[in-house]
């Protein structure tokens, strides 16, 4: 079974959120990472028709964005959340969604 065909088990829609970490990067290069990884992305989404919800960017150590999201996921209004990497300061494992690292083009963490 594909990811869409995983994902539209129980939805007609995959809806997803982005999160994205630039944490301890100068603006500029931060700047040029983010484009770099939504390019990235929506190519994904397009690939797998996903609706994108929301984008969540967190550019410094308060992770405040991380917080949103996972506040918004556990309330359900995602099924997938897309990232691209290693997010080295936590895991997906708390979230109620499945989390695709898009780089490797493959679920990377499922929990539940």
């Amino acid at each position: 079974m594909g990811l869409p065909e995983q994902f539209r088990e129980n939805a007609d829609t995959i809806t997803a959120a982005v999160y994205i970490s630039v944490i301890n990067m100068e603006r500029y290069d931060a700047d040029r990472a983010i484009a770099t990884k939504l390019q990235k992305i929506h190519a994904f989404v397009d690939r797998f028709e996903i609706v994108l919800i929301e984008s969540y960017i967190d550019r410094d150590v308060s992770i405040l964005e991380w917080n949103r999201l996972n506040e918004d996921t556990n309330a359900g209004r995602y099924h997938v959340i897309l990232h691209c990497g290693e997010i080295r300061f936590s895991s997906f494992t708390d979230f109620k969604s499945v989390a695709i690292n898009v780089q490797q083009q493959r679920i990377s963490i499922e929990s539940q």
